[in-house]
């Protein structure tokens, strides 16, 4: 054989091997590589307050407020979210009073809002 088609041979030989393994690593759906390549979908979960603005800035013993609070779900499956509101106050902020402690379990892209009544005691 001459050197010639030897080169042939082995060039179309390695050209085959290269195919053969950017479809096994990369076909669409199948593709050993793909899924390390391929971007996720961004994941996260939002909260914000109703009325933002309207938030007290301090207590008034014994008057009765209102916030709400609004969470949605964007994480791509169902997520439970622990929820803790509390109180802290200015001179001991070591103490806290817990306004609202519970669980709310949202889907994928539900949204509820939370409302929250509370009145400090002397």
């Amino acid at each position: 054989m001459s050197e010639r088609f030897l080169a042939w041979v082995v060039f179309y030989g390695a050209l085959f091997l290269l195919s053969v393994a950017g479809i096994a690593f990369f076909l669409p759906g199948r593709g050993l590589l793909l899924p390390y390549f391929t971007p996720k979908p961004e994941t996260f979960s939002e909260l914000y307050f109703e009325d933002h603005l309207e938030l007290p800035k301090r207590i008034t013993p014994n008057t009765p407020y209102q916030f709400s609070f609004t969470i949605r779900n964007h994480e791509g499956k169902t997520m439970i979210y622990p929820l803790e509101v509390f109180a802290t106050s200015e001179t001991t902020p070591s103490s806290q009073l817990v306004l609202l402690k519970t669980e709310l379990e949202l889907q994928n892209e539900e949204e509820r809002t939370v409302p929250v009544d509370y009145t400090l005691h002397d």
